[in-house]
């Protein structure tokens, strides 16, 4: 799966912290990214990790945004942020390992429980710890230590980077040829609204029309 497919869901990720640049510097991205990679080593507090996940998380927003913004022929350029993007993975799963497991709400909310599974879902170099996280996830959801969207999105974000067929529709790709966004192969495509009900998720056409909304937008900041 391309660099450039991937990038959408930062448009959808209620409460990441975005602070896009117009011309954004690839040293500072590295730059930060070795800062933390340093940090996190002494960070053991609750606290301390809340931080160290909203750091990241800003960093992978500002990463994406500046993907939008490159032409397609810049292939050195994607090799690079390659690389930044499996240094990220590493850091996230050695924050994995401080907590001990899925990061509990109760013990450190949602919105870094929600930066935690964003930055899990980027780890598409590393599918088997995308599994381990969908593992270790599942259990917390009827506890309500866990959220359902994230466990749909990260579900259908496997089956990708599996190249199978997602339940919910949340990965998706936009059609040069039809001129529209359209979910990756579904599972069922006749119960996927089902799916995503039960889920509290909206329908797919609904999330479609929002997609094209949001990348019109995207398009129009960017001209």
């Amino acid at each position: 799966m391309s660099l450039r497919l991937i990038t959408f869901n930062l448009l959808f990720f209620i409460g990441a912290c975005s602070h896009s640049q117009n011309h954004f510097n690839l040293n500072i991205f590295q730059n930060s990214l070795t800062t933390i990679s340093k940090d996190y080593q002494s960070c053991d507090s609750v606290e301390c990790i809340q931080n160290m996940l909203l750091k990241l998380t800003e960093l992978d927003q500002e990463i994406r945004n500046y993907i939008i913004k490159l032409p397609q022929n810049r292939a050195g350029t994607f090799t690079k942020i390659q690389s930044f993007e499996a240094k990220k993975c590493k850091i996230t799963k050695n924050i994995h390992n401080k907590i001990g497991g899925w990061p509990k709400i109760s013990v450190y909310g949602k919105s870094t429980v929600n930066q935690y599974w964003l930055l899990v879902q980027h780890c598409d170099q590393d599918v088997l710890f995308q599994k381990q996280m969908l593992q270790k996830m599942q259990p917390l959801l009827d506890k309500k230590e866990a959220l359902s969207k994230n466990y749909a999105y990260l579900e259908d974000r496997i089956a990708v980077n599996e190249k199978k067929e997602q339940k919910y529709g949340t990965q998706v790709r936009y059609s040069s040829e039809k001129k529209v966004w359209e979910p990756l192969p579904l599972l069922n495509p006749k119960k996927v609204d089902d799916y995503r009900k039960s889920i509290g998720l909206k329908t797919l056409k609904s999330y479609l029309d929002e997609i094209s909304q949001v990348y019109a937008y995207k398009e129009k900041e960017l001209n």
